[in-house]
């Protein structure tokens, strides 16, 4: 077996992973493995047929073994649709990822990768242990087209690009998984290219958005009751049938006017607003499961500023920047992330604070939500109003802001 170099490869795993190996059985080997896995297999191969689904399957095999030829690697085994491969680091694992994320064999196929490090238990030209099904988990934690790696492995990229890189490459997503008692913190690949063929509107990318530098030409500041009916018209343009009716939005300020917030020039002209409601629990239950529509929340639904105490989610129910220019958009959007976290101090505790709620009414607004953490956890299909729902750690946002803004 040679590689593209014409290099002799090794036959087995054991000799891959190293002549000091002996007894695999009973040493471990500190490994990096990945998962990779075709997204709606089952689906694509019902509507192709078999003939076209095996044609398709081969090629994306082939495609996985002509990238792996550049790597110091190990091909594990394929495990229907999946496949399972060892590195001798997490840096190889994740270029040999992304490379594959890009040529998968077929334009249909699209991939989701999972990256673990860890010490593994070699038998046969197979691993075993815990480390081999947290990778496998790491790869299923989600359903979309994307890297995802494990804080093992997100370290050992870190110490090789460096802190800044990373900061850049890297989104906080904290994850329950069953059968693991703590949450486990991942890290989801910023893969700008997969927003760039599902969104074209103009947004600014995380890498924009933490180049800002220097003053900025934006302000953040409570807004007061005179402010809803201008909120109101901007909701109207940019939600239309979805909006929330300025009445509504009007007693839900007067309930609690802590998480209503302007977005101005350093002028005083209007650009944007940003709200965040303080939902109680069992309201917030029936709008993440779709029984409700938002306009349908009445205003005893939200905590008051006295109950601050009590408050361990939040709804953001809007977030709109109107400046039709890039740059200055960037800016503003900035801002907002600039004042999240002092916008949540003003609502609650945040040492109480557990999950952050979003809706996804436009799809620059899945884009915006995603580059700081959300993920989705209810399908549109699922819901009333027919919108995905999505959840984050506010822990992982605060992470996730601070990074891009190089704090």
């Amino acid at each position: 077996m040679t590689d593209s170099s014409g290099a002799s490869r090794p036959e087995t795993l054991e000799q891959w992973a190293g002549p000091a190996r002996a007894d695999q059985a009973r040493k471990l080997t500190q490994l990096t493995v990945l998962f990779t896995d075709i997204i709606g297999s089952t689906a694509i191969c019902n509507d192709l047929g078999d003939k076209r689904w095996i044609e398709m399957l081969i090629n994306h095999f082939a495609s996985a073994r002509r990238l792996l030829q550049r790597f110091d690697c190990y091909e594990i085994k394929i495990i229907g649709d999946s496949f399972m491969v060892a590195f001798k680091n997490a840096v190889d694992a994740l270029q040999f990822a992304s490379a594959f994320l890009h040529d998968t064999g077929d334009e249909q196929i699209k991939i989701r990768a999972g990256i673990h490090a860890g010490a593994a238990r070699i038998i046969g030209n197979d691993l075993y242990g815990g480390m081999v099904n947290y990778a496998s988990r790491v790869m299923s934690w989600h359903r979309e087209e994307g890297i995802a790696l494990s804080d093992n492995a997100k370290d050992q990229v870190e110490n090789e690009e460096g802190a800044a890189e990373a900061r850049k490459l890297f989104i906080r997503v904290s994850h329950k998984f069953p059968d693991y008692e703590d949450d486990k913190i991942l890290w989801r690949v910023n893969c700008s290219d997969y927003w760039d063929r599902r969104i074209r509107q103009d947004f600014p990318t995380l890498e924009e958005l933490s180049k800002i530098e220097g003053k900025l030409n934006y302000v953040v500041s409570a807004a007061t009751a005179e402010d809803i009916p201008w909120i109101a018209e901007i909701e109207a343009v940019a939600y239309t049938e979805d909006a929330v009716p300025l009445h509504r939005l009007q007693k839900w300020h007067a309930q609690n006017p802590d998480g209503f917030s302007i977005v101005k020039t350093n002028s005083g002209h209007k650009v944007g607003h940003f709200d965040i409601l303080p939902l109680r629990p069992g309201p917030l239950q029936s709008l993440l499961e779709g029984e409700i529509a938002e306009s349908d929340l009445e205003p005893d639904t939200l905590y008051a500023p006295s109950e601050k105490a009590l408050i361990k989610d939040l709804y953001i129910e809007s977030i709109i920047i109107a400046e039709p220019d890039h740059s200055s958009r960037s800016s503003a959007i900035h801002a907002v992330l600039s004042n999240f976290q002092p916008l949540v101090r003003r609502m609650c505790d945040p040492t109480k604070l557990e999950n952050v709620y979003a809706m996804a009414a436009t799809t620059e607004g899945e884009r915006f939500m995603r580059q700081i953490g959300f993920q989705q956890v209810r399908d549109g299909s699922e819901r009333l109003d027919h919108h995905p729902f999505f959840a984050a750690r506010y822990d992982d946002i605060a992470v996730n802001i601070n990074n891009i803004l190089g704090r």
